[in-house]
């Protein structure tokens, strides 16, 4: 069961969703928090990220102040650089490559998404 709930969450994020990779987070968190696991912030980062891509601004800090307040004190910096992103006109596309480096990168040439697959 817990090859297929992996696949399962692998196949999802490949297919740039973060449903059952929450869903499974959700299911493990005592686990998650006793190793210290970034996986859910990370998940939660991209989704941020992915609404400030569809430039859904307003529904970015709505999701923002409902899912990183209990990571704020591990993830302060990362959360204020996904934040700085709603003051950028283009952020996918800004001249600032530590900007738009957050929604291209990551991964051996598969980007945010396959490198999320691969935690």
């Amino acid at each position: 069961e817990v090859h297929a709930d992996a696949a399962e969450v692998e196949n999802d994020l490949k297919m740039h969703s973060c449903k059952k990779a929450l869903e499974w987070c959700s299911l493990n968190s005592s686990k998650l928090r006793r190793i210290d696991s970034s996986f859910e912030f990370h998940l939660r980062q991209r989704e941020f990220l992915e609404l400030v891509k569809n430039d859904k601004r307003v529904e970015a800090l709505e999701y923002a102040r409902e899912f990183f307040g209990p990571h704020a004190k591990t993830f302060s910096l990362e959360i204020q650089k996904v934040m700085a992103t709603l003051a950028l006109q283009d952020p996918v596309n800004s001249e600032i490559e530590e900007f738009r480096a957050l929604f291209e990168g990551g991964g051996e040439g598969g980007g945010p998404w396959t490198a999320l697959a691969a935690e």
